[in-house]
């Protein structure tokens, strides 16, 4: 396939439109379901693990609060926006952009079709190409993303007790 041919371009915006469709599906659909539930567990834990790991003076400064205080403290706390509103236009975003992919793909490809410039059977020949591996890729991923990503761990969960403290010393 020359580089400058018009099946080469029917590759490449096949090939783009399974990829952005593909990680797009992956993320909204597995990636942030598996991230909400693995921080959510790291947090459970470091939350039982705070009074064993806090220092004397981090104890004074907790033992010091009224329950009104610290009421405050954790209404503040459940209060705060995590981005539901940001995600929610991401997700959109997300969507227009690859409904206009698929859209100006489809366009395309009927335009050069109609005109003869690639015949069908070259078009599902391209498209049987990229099906298949992109198949792979996702078998690759899928493997790579259980077995390494997800049991790598990127930061020292005491991390999120000196956080967590930090953000009471500010609130007082």
């Amino acid at each position: 396939m020359k580089l400058n041919s018009y099946a080469f371009l029917v590759d490449i915006m096949i090939h783009v439109c399974i990829l952005t469709s593909i990680l797009s599906i992956f993320f909204f659909k597995i990636a942030i379901k598996i991230e909400e539930d693995s921080l959510n567990s790291l947090l459970k834990g470091n939350v039982r693990d705070v009074k064993k790991n806090i220092t004397p003076q981090e104890k004074k400064v907790l033992d010091t609060l009224t329950p009104d205080q610290k009421q405050k403290i954790l209404n503040g706390i459940d209060s705060i926006n995590f981005g539901d509103s940001n995600n929610k236009k991401i997700l959109n975003h997300t969507i227009l952009v690859v409904a206009s992919l698929l859209i100006m793909t489809f366009i395309t490809i009927l335009v050069l079709i109609l005109t003869k410039r690639i015949t069908l059977q070259s078009f599902l020949h391209i498209l049987g190409d990229n099906i298949i591996t992109f198949l792979i890729i996702v078998i690759i991923e899928t493997i790579f993303f259980y077995q390494v990503i997800l049991e790598y761990v990127p930061i020292n969960t005491s991390f999120f007790l000196k956080a967590a403290i930090n953000e009471i010393n500010n609130k007082i």
